[in-house]
């Protein structure tokens, strides 16, 4: 199985409570219906991780209402089972 292995190298976004503002979720897995990974916000780089299946799925929200930087990311394809640097 080919999985992934995510790290944010920026994040800032509006920061409100609950991630109401903006926000970018991510699931683990096709849809939005796939069990969310989380919902990140503000301006705290969330940690890397690596997927449990073979797709991801992002969701990022904005209500306009201010403009940050947003996020960047790099990510890495993997077999499952390989060492992932």
């Amino acid at each position: 199985m080919i999985a992934f292995q995510l790290d944010f190298t920026d994040f800032y976004t509006e920061d409100c409570t609950a991630c109401k503002c903006d926000y970018l979720e991510i699931f683990n897995g096709p849809s939005n219906s796939s069990p969310s990974i989380g919902n990140f916000c503000g301006s705290a780089t969330p940690r890397g991780f690596r997927s449990q299946s073979n797709s991801l799925y992002f969701v990022f929200k904005t209500d306009y209402s201010a403009t940050y930087r947003g996020f960047s990311m790099t990510y890495l394809f993997f077999t499952q089972g390989e060492n992932c640097l």
